[in-house]
């Protein structure tokens, strides 16, 4: 959907929480090579431990700050690294709260699986 709405020539970024399950499912099942190469996932961070290993079960310890923190390095790193970003998927629903933040902070597009949502509601009306 999103490589069709922006020019051939500009890359769409993909956060991810684990960029390894990101490439098995695109090698595996999808076979889709050029979104692999401007991917970022959250590997090594906050972030990753909460939600991918599981680490922090209490929400009462759940730091909010440091998940965005996190976030937004990791979408910066991933910006830095690929000059032609014209947007980026968040591909994990626990980065959809962040959205408009990392929105308003990196200058960027940023779609999440609401997005996804929202327009195919609004075709299908």
């Amino acid at each position: 959907m999103l490589t069709k709405a922006y020019s051939n020539n500009k890359t769409i970024g993909v956060l991810t929480a684990s960029k390894n399950n990101l490439q098995k499912l695109q090698t595996d099942v999808c076979d889709i090579t050029k979104i692999s190469q401007c991917s970022c996932g959250m590997d090594g961070t906050y972030f990753y431990d909460v939600y991918v290993k599981n680490e922090v079960t209490d929400e009462n310890t759940l730091d909010i700050k440091q998940l965005y923190i996190d976030l937004l390095n990791k979408a910066k790193e991933l910006v830095d690294n690929h000059q032609d970003m014209s947007a980026i998927i968040l591909e994990c629903t626990n980065m959809s709260p962040f959205k408009l933040q990392l929105k308003q902070d990196l200058g960027l597009p940023v779609y999440d699986v609401n997005s996804l949502i929202t327009y195919i509601l609004n075709e299908s009306i």
